[in-house]
């Protein structure tokens, strides 16, 4: 993907019992002085939550406020997990509530197949997947046999 990437580590949030956030930024424009920032092609969003409850609560929060600038919500799945597509206020997003974990996929809609919710579907499944281990303890130990 053509442009610079970005990551950013946020911070614990205790109020809305966020523990952790990563922001995964791909293919951003160069920054112009004078003009607003460059919004990415890509952005991928995933939070840790001290319980299950709150990410749902946070999923909801987001469906809610997209709703109500204008978003149409289509319930899909992602894997075993419920997701939400919201399209029609401006790119198209996925968000989902994985256990303590949410996911929140924003992607250019000209880099998505037809149908949208296909590729956003796959992307928000890999996030899930690659984020299984994610508890609230941190990530889970793991062994390889090299």
């Amino acid at each position: 993907m053509i442009g610079q990437t970005s990551f950013i580590v946020g911070i614990p949030e205790p109020n809305i019992g966020r523990l952790a956030r990563l922001d995964c930024q791909y293919g951003l424009a160069a920054k112009v002085k004078g003009k607003p920032a460059p919004q990415p092609q890509v952005e991928i969003s995933i939070s840790l939550y001290d319980t299950t409850p709150r990410a749902s609560g946070r999923v909801q929060s987001t469906i809610d406020d997209y709703q109500s600038h204008g978003a149409r919500p289509s319930d899909v799945a992602v894997g075993q997990f419920p997701g939400t597509i919201l399209g029609g206020y401006g790119q198209p997003t996925i968000v989902v509530a994985a256990g303590p974990r949410t996911i929140a996929i924003t992607v250019y809609s000209k880099l998505l197949p037809t149908p949208a919710s296909t590729g956003l579907i796959a992307l928000a499944k890999l996030a899930v997947d690659k984020t299984q281990t994610f508890s609230q303890g941190g990530a889970s130990p793991s062994t390889s046999s090299s």
